[in-house]
């Protein structure tokens, strides 16, 4: 009985593909190869992928795209990233290094300045925070106790109100204490 033959591109194939893809796809996977030591070559390719924008994905757009081209099913990629989860690590630190070093982060640079400046506003700050990434603009509620009794709200003193009103009243129009 004849061995069915394996589809994946093999390391030779895939550098050769990626000698006409754009600067990141290559500049990312040679990155990774140099050091990441025993890294498999499509474990690689794969974090790359997943790190380049929309726009510089080319035709490979979606994750079938991707597999197809590289011989493999998308639930084979699916896989990869299940088995290694370090890919995803990898693509974080393949995206934090195009993004610190493209024009993306100055203009993050500018957020930072304008939501930390004495002139700041909370348009600013909350810019700031959906750029990081850590904003969270939605609150789940649950119980941490054993009953499902109703939720309680804690009870605020008047002498703690009062303090909390005193301090909001002596802030700057940008959200700091007076400097």
């Amino acid at each position: 009985m004849d061995e069915p033959e394996n589809p994946k591109k093999s390391q030779t194939q895939i550098e050769r593909w990626l000698g006409q893809r754009t600067p990141a796809w290559r500049e990312g996977y040679d990155f990774l190869m140099a050091t990441k030591p025993g890294i498999r070559y499509y474990d690689a390719l794969l974090a790359v992928w997943l790190s380049v924008g929309k726009h510089d994905r080319g035709k490979l757009k979606t994750q079938l795209e991707f597999a197809d081209a590289i011989g493999v099913s998308r639930a084979v990629t699916y896989q990869w990233i299940d088995r290694r989860p370090e890919i995803l690590k990898w693509a974080q630190e393949l995206t934090e290094i195009w993004f610190s070093s493209s024009r993306v982060h100055d203009v993050d640079e500018r957020t930072y300045q304008k939501a930390s400046g004495t002139k700041s506003s909370p348009a600013w700050a909350k810019l700031f925070y959906q750029r990081a990434g850590i904003l969270m603009e939605e609150m789940g509620l649950h119980h941490m106790f054993a009953d499902d009794g109703p939720v309680e709200y804690m009870d605020v003193t008047d002498d703690e109100r009062k303090r909390i009103r005193d301090a909001l009243a002596g802030e700057t129009p940008g959200g700091g204490a007076p400097g």
